[in-house]
């Protein structure tokens, strides 16, 4: 009996490391397909299920389509005009796959994170801690009694970027910053990185352009 019991152990151990496993070889657009559609809910267009599933059967939808991808990679553009992009960025190389979410449409963004699961599906991750508000402030710089940060986590090539909101009585309220805040992905986890001056924000959609570096970036055309 208790042979058969550990054959039957053994035997569920064996199947969710071969999901797991499987999870790894899934590409951003797999990945993708297996997701939620709520990030969608903070663009103009919005996405519905069946949406999705031309965007991935043949790479755009009405107000959607598939501007590049590859194992790691997917980017997402609105049409006619472009104005709003989705990106999907796996991060491999820690216990287990995590995906990234993001929109990029200016100044404002939205992010979910996804891990992998025991059972090679994902499920809400969450993002790292808060900065410190310091790590943004130069050398002597104070805020106002009345003015409160907020941070705001947006999807990069690399990991994530920091950016604060501050908010004061009226909303939001405009207060010059000395440093950037990082999220670098390395050796398996976000590593945090202040730089001494504000970096000059690229949307992550644009990481290979203007050479279009075609050893990361794939341009596809669907029949």
């Amino acid at each position: 009996m208790k042979d058969g019991f550990w054959m039957l152990l053994c035997a569920a151990c064996l199947l969710l490391s071969a999901r797991s496993v499987q999870a790894r070889e899934l590409t951003a657009l797999d990945i993708f397909a297996q997701l939620p559609i709520t990030l969608f809910e903070n663009t103009p267009e919005g996405l519905s299920e069946d949406e999705k599933l031309r965007l991935i059967e043949q790479g755009a939808s009405e107000f959607w389509e598939v501007e590049r991808f590859d194992a790691d990679r997917l980017v997402l553009v609105s049409r006619p005009f472009g104005e709003t992009r989705v990106g999907l960025r796996v991060f491999r190389g820690g216990d287990r796959l995590l995906a990234a979410l993001g929109t990029d449409g200016g100044a404002m963004c939205a992010l979910e994170l996804w891990q992998e699961d025991a059972t090679g599906g994902f499920v809400p991750a969450n993002p790292p801690d808060d900065p410190q508000l310091s790590d943004f402030l130069a050398s002597g710089q104070r805020l106002a009694a009345d003015v409160s940060p907020a941070f705001m986590f947006c999807l990069e090539d690399d990991g994530l970027d920091v950016r604060p909101l501050f908010w004061g009585p009226a909303g939001l309220v405009d207060v010059p910053v000395g440093k950037s805040v990082r999220y670098i992905w390395k050796s398996g986890a976000f590593e945090k990185t202040v730089s001494g001056k504000p970096e000059s924000f690229v949307p992550w959609g644009f990481p290979y352009l203007p050479s279009l570096d075609r050893r990361y970036s794939i341009w596809i055309l669907w029949p």
